[in-house]
């Protein structure tokens, strides 16, 4: 999957599914055949924000073992204050399970912020060291020069519910994210990603490595960003003219 998102403990996370009044109210508006029973489209309806808050929480979380970095597990954004804005820019889709009316995949889009929201002040370290690494891929030199004067979108969360895995599933939902962004008329789409299974499905749609972060080599404020980094954890920036 693609850039990991911070759950906050503070608020119970209720672990539902799409109602079937949601799915006929719009969520799966324009949606297409991907595989028998389920089928891909736009979230575009705002009372779908809790039902892919939990999809993501109960698919990702926890799933962090001792050797997993430092802030990987918890990640960038936060669960409850950025998935409903990302939700508001109607590129973000949703593979529903027709049968069961359940959320079983998710690619959460959005058109690229300001690089500010890197920087916002955080208490958790992990989260710091990683908006750090993250802020470091996108500043390079040479990812600067194939962004300027361009706008794109970010892939920011790929995700399938496991036992709809090898269904070609998340190569669906990427490739209709590539679309979204065509027709948005945006030049580019990227993605960071730590994940070896997603880094293969974007270099399969012709996603270029622009640039990898070796966490354990990764220091903040004189301290090892990831002091439980093992040799093969990386995060990579992923781009695609369009």
């Amino acid at each position: 999957m693609s850039l990991l998102l911070h759950v906050r403990p503070v608020r119970k996370m209720h672990l539902c599914t799409v109602t079937r009044s949601l799915y006929h109210q719009g969520v799966a508006t324009n949606l297409k055949a991907l595989t028998e029973g389920v089928k891909i489209g736009t979230a575009m309806d705002a009372n779908c924000d809790q039902q892919i808050i939990d999809f993501v929480y109960d698919n990702t979380y926890p799933r962090t073992s001792e050797r997993k970095p430092i802030g990987i597990g918890l990640g960038a954004f936060s669960l409850i204050e950025d998935i409903p804005r990302f939700l508001s820019e109607r590129v973000s889709l949703v593979a529903i399970d027709t049968d069961k009316d359940r959320v079983v995949g998710v690619a959460i889009n959005s058109v690229l912020a300001d690089m500010k929201l890197f920087d916002r002040p955080t208490a958790n370290n992990g989260v710091k060291a990683y908006r750090s690494c993250v802020k470091k891929l996108q500043m390079a030199e040479n990812v600067l020069q194939r962004k300027k004067e361009k706008r794109g979108m970010d892939l920011v969360y790929l995700g399938v519910k496991e036992c709809f895995e090898r269904r070609g599933l998340a190569l669906n939902l990427a490739q209709h994210s590539i679309r979204l962004a065509r027709e948005r008329q945006l030049d580019f789409i990227q993605s960071v990603t730590i994940c070896p299974q997603t880094l293969n499905i974007l270099e399969r749609l012709k996603f270029e490595t622009l640039n990898k972060c070796k966490l354990m080599d990764h220091w903040i404020e004189e301290e090892k960003a990831f002091p439980n980094a093992g040799a093969d954890d990386f995060v990579y920036l992923t781009f695609k003219m369009l």
